[in-house]
């Protein structure tokens, strides 16, 4: 019987646990609500919309785009009703009548001459999908048109991009008419996405709402909270565990593992992200000064095996050239065989006959110009714990060759280190997402570093003329002829080191269903604007919905411990019983 008790009373201790709202996060029912819960990891979280790169905040959550990328990679109308064009400089947009902000009043052509004015004014992350605009001009509440300064081939990026707009009545009276916009911690947000802003807990939480007047109908969980993790280790267990239900932007090692886990379903999808090493050419030269010579950037690339770092670390990615995935049919297929050969002995003598010579003996080369020892700071985005190993391997490469690099690890936060003053790196490893083939060659050309979002500080006339030519393409013969040159030139300069494209896995909880896997499935630098629309549990109609899963946990438990407490009281009355009587 104590035993039967003590069960009681463990059962009613953790259906009361259940019951509680303690750890909002990780609370899967709550009050009559359905939560989703997605984790995402090491991830640097921007509310403002002109200069946040958290894609899948812009496209799917908190706000959205004109255009929708649709499972063969085509684009629809989304938040537009249509876009035409006019004349090959003018394009005519007309916004759905029933899209709202989420202080509801409706979105308007206003909102988007603002916004976009801004960043053609005050040149920030978003800008380059803009990069083509001359004016905005509104014709009424709900169309506009966008005049071009270039035809673009026909190719406009602003439909598709996350150049979102945001809420004029609601920037304007605070002043963010110029660049303080930029600066702007915009908390609390107001979007006009499927989810409305809920609370913000940094390094833990975002919780969003279901927003119930949004134009392609309320999603279908009450709110969305993104668990913000430290580490991969522990959102990876964290979703073995059940604590969260979906996570993105796992290694594909890591997937494999996670296959084999019943409660765990894994899609993989081909996206247009690349991962690069960054070469530090900034004007200023605080990075490495040997970075500037081709030879040693030719000779860095030649003590990188693609090939074998790829098929260890990430099987079914594709060996990347430039930030054109080869299976576009805008790849030009002639820079496979531009790219230096792996050859780490060859790159030795290379820079040998250079005048690049170890003359103290170290082993390691030294600079003629300058004597510096070409050993180089190596840094690793920490979200991709896979890449330190791609580094080793890389390292291990470069010494055969007479060359050196220290590895660091890199927080998200110090991304803004990387691409801002005084750009004290040499090497850099991260990723790129490719919206469109247009901006993605922005971050290459000599303005990107203003605006802060240049890469390597690679700075070269002739690719900025390249790049001038690609929007002032007239039809898409011209435009494709460009598309060549600029790949062509990116591999010849070795502008940066792209090494592969990935096969993006997405990882959720067989309970759950609907996700838009396609495009690109659950990610956080995605390109899906239905990602979390139709997500539900799995058998869960609108009746059990209804149903108050902590009250009625909270009844049970309730009703054990009146269970328990009776037994106790039986249990004490039968064992005064049972004593023997004093005489």
């Amino acid at each position: 019987m104590k035993i039967m008790v003590k069960i009681l009373l463990s059962t009613s201790f953790v259906l009361l646990l259940m019951s509680s709202n303690i750890g909002l996060p990780f609370t899967t029912k709550a009050a009559n609500e359905t939560i989703l819960r997605y984790g995402i990891c090491g991830m640097s979280i921007n509310f403002n919309p002109l200069t946040s790169y958290s894609y899948t905040m812009m496209r799917s959550i908190l706000y959205t785009t004109l255009y929708a990328f649709n499972e063969t990679w085509g684009t629809e109308p989304w938040g537009a009703e249509y876009a035409k064009q006019i004349d090959p400089l003018t394009v005519e947009i007309k916004l759905k009548d029933n899209w709202y902000w989420h202080d509801g009043k409706p979105v308007t052509s206003y909102d988007y001459k603002f916004t976009w004015e801004l960043l053609l004014n005050y040149p920030a992350a978003q800008t380059r999908f803009v990069q083509a605009v001359e004016s905005i001009e509104v014709i009424n509440d709900k169309v506009f048109r966008v005049h071009l300064k270039y035809p673009v081939g026909g190719y406009y990026p602003f439909l598709t991009g996350v150049c979102v707009a945001v809420p004029k009545h609601v920037w304007e009276p605070k002043g963010l008419v110029d660049a303080s916009a930029l600066t702007y911690e915009n908390i609390p947000p107001i979007g006009n996405g499927p989810f409305k802003f809920v609370e913000y807990k940094p390094g833990e939480y975002i919780i969003f709402e279901a927003f119930d007047r949004f134009f392609a109908g309320k999603p279908k969980i009450d709110k969305l909270i993104v668990v913000i993790f430290a580490s991969m280790d522990a959102m990876v267990n964290a979703l073995k565990t059940g604590q969260i239900d979906v996570v993105s932007d796992v290694p594909m090692t890591v997937a494999m593992q996670l296959l084999k886990d019943p409660n765990l379903y894994v899609s993989l999808s081909e996206i247009p992200c690349y991962r690069s090493i960054y070469v530090n050419q900034y004007p200023g030269k605080v990075g490495h000064p040997a970075l500037d010579d081709l030879t040693v950037r030719k000779a860095i690339a030649m003590c990188i095996n693609k090939k074998d770092i790829n098929e260890a670390i990430h099987p079914g990615f594709t060996v990347g050239y430039t930030p054109i995935p080869p299976y576009w049919p805008l790849f030009n297929p002639e820079v496979k065989n531009i790219w230096p050969e792996y050859d780490p002995n060859a790159a030795g003598d290379l820079l040998e006959n250079a005048g690049y010579k170890d003359t103290d003996g170290d082993g390691i080369r030294e600079d003629p110009r300058t004597g510096k020892p070409l050993k180089f700071r190596y840094w690793v985005y920490n979200a991709y714990p896979e890449e330190l190993r791609a580094a080793e391997f890389i390292r291990d490469s470069l010494r055969q060759a007479g060359m050196d690099v220290e590895i660091r690890g890199m927080e998200a936060v110090l991304w803004d280190y990387v691409v801002s003053q005084p750009y004290d790196w040499d090497l850099a490893q991260w990723g790129w997402t490719v919206h469109d083939p247009i901006s993605c060659w922005f971050p290459y050309t000599s303005d990107a570093i203003p605006a802060g979002w240049s890469s390597s500080g690679y700075h070269n006339p002739e690719f900025d003329q390249l790049y001038n030519s690609l929007l002032n393409a007239t039809n898409y013969d011209k435009f494709l002829e460009i598309q060549y040159k600029l790949q062509k030139h990116f591999v010849e300069n070795l502008v940066e080191y792209v090494l592969y494209h990935e096969i993006f896995p997405s990882v959720w909880n067989v309970r759950w269903t609907g996700f838009s896997n396609n495009p690109c499935g659950v990610f956080w630098y995605g390109f899906n604007s239905r990602t979390f629309n139709d997500v539900h549990l799995v058998g869960v109609t609108e009746e059990a919905k209804g149903i108050d899963w902590n009250l009625l946990a909270g009844v049970i438990a309730g009703a054990i411990i009146i269970i328990a407490v009776i037994a106790i009281v039986l249990i004490r009355r039968k064992g005064k019983r049972a004593q023997p009587t004093a005489t």
